[in-house]
């Protein structure tokens, strides 16, 4: 384990910004999408908008399914 820096913990805003921010940023997806050799199959533009698509469902999900542990968690305290 790592020493933890407290100047590294981000408020629950911060953290929602953060998440709702790379849900949305395509930069990363176009550094995929050019890597990919000219002749493969799939079509870049539909390709490029089911991964974003799927970056913003699993941003969601994810918040939501931490939500719920937590909310577990402080239910059995």
């Amino acid at each position: 384990m790592t020493d933890q820096n407290p100047s590294m913990h981000l408020t629950v805003e911060e953290t929602a910004q953060n998440l709702a921010a790379f849900a949305v940023d395509r930069t990363d997806l176009k550094t995929i999408l050019h890597s990919l050799p000219p002749e493969s199959g799939p079509n870049r533009v539909t390709l490029e908008y089911e991964l974003g698509m799927l970056k913003i469902l699993t941003v969601g999900w994810g918040s939501l399914f931490h939500a719920c542990q937590r909310q577990k968690q402080t239910a059995l305290v």
